[in-house]
């Protein structure tokens, strides 16, 4: 039996935050079950939209392309979706790494914090 993250998180959740993890897709690919070697079946088959464009970039920065993977979150750095905002978030501070943006890094995980700040507020 195939263990999703989600899973794994929301169990050390209180209630009201599971739900906001469900309502909010977070790391979309990350969170999907597929059979080894399905991964870039598994995004061409979710639903256009941000969803999908954030499991772009997720696919993108694990298989080696983190300027794609940029360039694919980068819109969503300011998004009202939270879940699509914070994985574009941690998905451009890892990518900036790969270039020595050490700054750039930075500046997204304080993204990360007032996200999670804007989150908090929401619920």
């Amino acid at each position: 039996m195939q263990v999703r993250q989600e899973d794994t998180l929301q169990a050390f959740l209180p209630r009201d935050e599971q739900l906001l993890f469900q309502e909010h897709a977070f790391m979309p690919l990350m969170n999907s079950s597929f059979a080894p070697g399905e991964c870039l079946k598994t995004v061409e088959t979710m639903e256009e939209g941000s969803r999908q464009d954030i499991a772009w970039a997720e696919y993108y920065y694990f298989s080696g392309q983190p300027e794609k993977a940029i360039e694919k979150a980068e819109y969503y750095l300011d998004s009202d979706d939270i879940g699509a905002r914070l994985s574009a978030c941690l998905i451009c501070s890892y990518a900036y790494l790969h270039f020595s943006q050490d700054h750039q890094a930075l500046a997204g995980l304080a993204r990360i914090e007032h996200a999670l700040h804007d989150m908090e507020n929401e619920s």
